[in-house]
């Protein structure tokens, strides 16, 4: 692109020398129509063949235009915004302004996605600005809260060190028992006295005990036995503080998960590096870069999936909102045409569920201006420049945006505070998971107790005291 037709993007420098008056003149107007800025110009044709503005930003303008500077005009649809023909002919509202179809188009078009046009026409000061967001829909924070609490790390460690308390008192354990086995006994000692002698609650220390213990002192619960003996006495209090703070860490972690609303996805750097995929606005050139990038340097993608390729990811804005409800991912347009209500509407949803699904991120802080234009070297330029920044001043342009938004923007009431919603199975999956599990445990120790000792208590005891907890 030749850099000196940048000199068009400038505004007109206002100089103290009388204009052309535009004072019973007749231009010729052109509009676009466009389906995804409804309130920007809205169009009607005529039997005849002419057409007709009736509302919308655009036409607001050309009313506030033509008072101050009191010309005429007739409409013209436009075709398109721009675009080239292979023999190089314009076409859209560019090539009706540049072939002199019509003097001035009031449509407004974004100075930067219609940067190459620059050849053909001059844009007029900016009216109004315009920034590219993503919409979709915020994932889940968690699929269990119970596990989300603390890292994988700290689990591990949690583990660690219970087996450590057990494998410590099955130590101490078996020092006991060897002193007892060690231990000469008189015809008048029973072992029953000895037991109760030397090693006090004896039980206490069998496996089964300890392994029941340490679940008690997970669950913070208290036990119907305690070891008599120092080492034993030590290794219980150890179970307990430690059980006793991370219950406490715990809960105070579990009570803050839930308790406060955290958004997982904030900006669009975040976004970018999710698992979510990325469309763009099929109309917007600049859309395509910011795209590819996100998926060539920021993912990394060397190969999409079969059948897909980059040009698949580019759509439609009517069939955006489909897709983001369908599938984990987002869309890239303009701000006003992605929270267009109008296109909203048009995709069969209402305001109320917009605002309670789907979530809108700014990319970035860099805004695209807009602006009418006219045909390159027309004196109509600064014209229509003075008369512009006059209506900026005095805030016309100002009060015609915040009506234009208010008009096609859904404006949702609250935040995105209340999307996590109430908990899901899933957020409860381990609870279900243990309990289903020590159900089935227990009755598959009933069913071996009636086919192998006949529901005997003493038998079954016995042999398991004989094979699993000697």
């Amino acid at each position: 692109m030749d850099l000196a037709h940048l000199d068009q993007l400038a505004p007109t420098v206002v100089v103290n020398q009388a204009v052309v008056s535009l004072d019973g003149v007749e231009l010729g107007v052109v509009g676009y129509d466009d389906p995804n800025y409804q309130h920007r110009l809205h169009i009607i044709s005529h039997a005849n063949g002419t057409v007709q503005f009736v509302n919308g930003m655009c036409y607001d303008l050309l009313l506030a235009l033509q008072l101050s500077l009191n010309f005429k005009y007739h409409a013209l649809q436009g075709e398109t915004w721009w675009g080239i023909y292979p023999n190089k002919t314009v076409f859209g509202m560019t090539g009706q302004v540049y072939n002199g179809q019509a003097d001035i188009s009031i449509g407004q078009a974004s100075m930067v996605m219609m940067m190459p046009a620059l050849k053909y026409i001059s844009y007029l000061i900016p009216t109004s600005f315009g920034r590219l967001t993503v919409i979709f829909r915020q994932p889940r924070l968690s699929h269990d809260v119970f596990q989300s609490v603390f890292s994988y790390q700290i689990w591990v460690v949690w583990i660690l060190v219970w087996i450590s308390i057990a494998i410590t008192w099955l130590i101490i354990n078996h020092v006991w028992s060897t002193k007892l086995s060690s231990t000469t006994l008189s015809e008048d000692d029973s072992v029953e006295k000895k037991i109760r002698n030397e090693i006090p609650d004896s039980t206490m220390h069998s496996f089964t005990e300890v392994c029941l213990w340490c679940f008690s002192a997970i669950c913070c619960k208290g036990w119907h036995n305690q070891p008599k003996e120092i080492s034993s006495k030590t290794v219980v209090l150890i179970g307990l503080t430690f059980a006793y703070i991370i219950s406490i860490f715990f809960s105070a972690s579990l009570t803050s998960n839930l308790a406060t609303e955290t958004i997982p996805i904030k900006t669009f750097s975040d976004f970018a590096l999710s698992n979510l995929d990325l469309y763009g606005d099929r109309r917007l050139p600049l859309v395509r870069d910011i795209v590819s990038d996100v998926y060539y340097k920021t993912r990394r993608i060397k190969q999409f999936k079969k059948g897909k390729t980059i040009d698949s990811y580019f759509m439609r804005i009517n069939d955006s909102f489909q897709t983001i409800l369908t599938s984990k991912s987002g869309f890239v347009t303009f701000e006003d045409a992605a929270k267009s209500e109008s296109v909203s509407l048009k995709a069969g949803y209402s305001n109320a569920y917009f605002c309670e699904t789907i979530s809108a991120i700014t990319i970035s802080r860099t805004v695209f201006p807009t602006a009418m234009f006219v045909r390159k070297g027309s004196h109509l330029r600064e014209v229509f420049n003075q008369k512009i920044m006059l209506l900026i001043e005095r805030g016309i342009i100002f009060r015609l945006n915040v009506i234009y938004n208010k008009k096609t923007l859904v404006t949702c009431q609250t935040t995105e505070e209340n999307y996590r919603g109430g908990l899901g199975l899933t957020d409860l999956s381990i609870a279900y998971i243990i309990s289903s599990v020590g159900i089935v445990l227990c009755v598959g120790v009933l069913l071996i107790e009636k086919l192998a000792f006949g529901c005997t208590e003493s038998k079954a005891m016995s042999w398991m005291r004989r094979h699993i907890f000697p």
